[in-house]
Protein backbone atom coordinates (compact mmCIF):
# COMPACT_ATOMS: atom_id res chain seq x y z
CA UNK A 1 0.00 0.00 0.00
CA UNK A 2 1.99 2.94 -1.19
CA UNK A 3 0.94 6.58 -1.17
CA UNK A 4 -2.38 8.37 -1.13
CA UNK A 5 -5.05 7.82 -3.70
CA UNK A 6 -4.91 10.70 -6.25
CA UNK A 7 -8.65 11.47 -5.85
CA UNK A 8 -8.32 11.56 -2.06
CA UNK A 9 -5.24 13.75 -2.40
CA UNK A 10 -7.16 16.28 -4.54
CA UNK A 11 -10.08 16.28 -2.11
CA UNK A 12 -7.97 16.68 1.03
CA UNK A 13 -5.93 19.47 -0.55
CA UNK A 14 -8.96 21.40 -1.82
CA UNK A 15 -9.12 24.90 -0.28
CA UNK A 16 -12.85 24.55 0.47
CA UNK A 17 -12.35 21.45 2.63
CA UNK A 18 -11.75 21.72 6.33
CA UNK A 19 -11.28 18.47 8.23
CA UNK A 20 -12.88 18.86 11.64
CA UNK A 21 -10.80 17.54 14.52
CA UNK A 22 -11.56 17.21 18.19
CA UNK A 23 -10.76 20.28 20.29
CA UNK A 24 -9.98 20.47 23.99
CA UNK A 25 -13.77 20.87 24.51
CA UNK A 26 -14.64 17.61 22.73
CA UNK A 27 -15.36 15.40 25.74
CA UNK A 28 -17.66 17.99 27.35
CA UNK A 29 -19.47 18.70 24.06
CA UNK A 30 -19.81 14.98 23.26
CA UNK A 31 -21.20 14.27 26.74
CA UNK A 32 -23.79 17.03 26.31
CA UNK A 33 -24.80 15.79 22.85
CA UNK A 34 -25.20 12.20 24.06
CA UNK A 35 -27.06 13.31 27.20
CA UNK A 36 -29.46 15.46 25.15
CA UNK A 37 -29.97 12.65 22.64
CA UNK A 38 -31.13 10.44 25.55
CA UNK A 39 -30.70 7.21 23.60
CA UNK A 40 -27.37 6.94 21.78
CA UNK A 41 -26.50 3.50 20.48
CA UNK A 42 -25.44 1.81 17.26
CA UNK A 43 -24.84 4.05 14.26
CA UNK A 44 -26.42 7.00 16.07
CA UNK A 45 -23.29 7.21 18.25
CA UNK A 46 -21.34 8.16 15.10
CA UNK A 47 -23.95 10.82 14.31
CA UNK A 48 -23.48 12.18 17.85
CA UNK A 49 -19.73 12.36 17.26
CA UNK A 50 -20.21 14.26 14.00
CA UNK A 51 -22.71 16.59 15.69
CA UNK A 52 -20.24 17.24 18.52
CA UNK A 53 -17.50 18.12 16.02
CA UNK A 54 -19.91 20.43 14.21
CA UNK A 55 -20.85 22.18 17.45
CA UNK A 56 -17.19 22.57 18.45
CA UNK A 57 -16.39 24.22 15.11
CA UNK A 58 -19.66 26.21 14.88
CA UNK A 59 -20.81 24.37 11.75
CA UNK A 60 -24.58 24.79 11.66
CA UNK A 61 -25.62 23.01 8.45
CA UNK A 62 -25.18 19.46 7.17
CA UNK A 63 -26.16 18.10 3.77
CA UNK A 64 -27.34 14.53 4.31
CA UNK A 65 -30.19 12.08 3.85
CA UNK A 66 -29.69 10.96 7.48
CA UNK A 67 -32.73 12.18 9.41
CA UNK A 68 -31.01 11.53 12.76
CA UNK A 69 -29.32 14.92 12.50
CA UNK A 70 -32.71 16.60 12.94
CA UNK A 71 -32.50 15.52 16.59
CA UNK A 72 -29.61 17.93 17.27
CA UNK A 73 -30.72 21.46 18.19
CA UNK A 74 -28.99 24.15 16.20
CA UNK A 75 -28.05 21.92 13.28
CA UNK A 76 -29.92 22.51 10.04
CA UNK A 77 -30.35 19.42 7.87
CA UNK A 78 -30.40 19.95 4.11
CA UNK A 79 -31.28 17.03 1.87
CA UNK A 80 -28.98 16.70 -1.18
CA UNK A 81 -30.61 18.19 -4.25
CA UNK A 82 -33.10 20.21 -2.21
CA UNK A 83 -33.67 23.76 -3.35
Amino acid sequence: MGGRDPAAHRLLDHPCLQVLVETERHIAVMEAVVRDAEEASGNFVHDCHIAALMIEHEVRRIVTYDSHFQRFPGIEVVKPGAA
